[in-house]
């Protein structure tokens, strides 16, 4: 009879600990589409940040110029206001820490301006639910 109560208090305690997780709140899917004057990017990243939370991600272009916000806990981002860049790819496969040398090869269809969130104009306000994110860069006045 014993080991019967303290079976209900273990399923009664496991119950109180998931529904205390449910308040927390839920990671929210972001995910696009980056084009250069109504053209798919095929190559580069998208980088997703946000300075107040600490929060900066890359993400990597497919050849149809989509992509899916990812980090290490998977496919999410907090809701919140993130700045957003697009960057050419690494040279010669190095990680973001090895490297030293910008790219090489010129990308016409990535505007130096579009290369830093800071002066590329661009925002997303990732809410609730999936994020649809659609870049459409235009060549820079000159």
């Amino acid at each position: 009879m014993r080991h019967a109560r303290n079976w209900q208090w273990a399923a009664v305690l496991a119950a109180v600990v998931v529904a205390g997780g449910c308040d927390r709140p839920q990671p929210q899917e972001a995910r696009g589409r980056v084009t250069f004057q109504g053209q798919p990017v095929p190559e580069g990243m998208v980088v997703v940040e946000n300075e107040a939370e600490g929060i900066s991600l890359t993400s990597p272009l497919q050849p149809d110029g989509s992509f899916v916000v990812a980090s290490h806990q998977g496919r999410n981002l907090p809701t919140g206001t993130y700045r957003l860049a697009v960057r050419p790819p690494l040279p010669g496969g190095q990680s973001l820490s090895e490297i030293t040398q910008p790219a090489k090869r010129d990308y016409p269809n990535i505007p130096e301006r579009y290369r830093d969130p800071k002066t590329s104009g661009l925002t997303v306000d990732v809410r609730a639910g999936v994020n649809e994110i659609v870049i459409d860069m235009q060549r820079n006045p000159e």
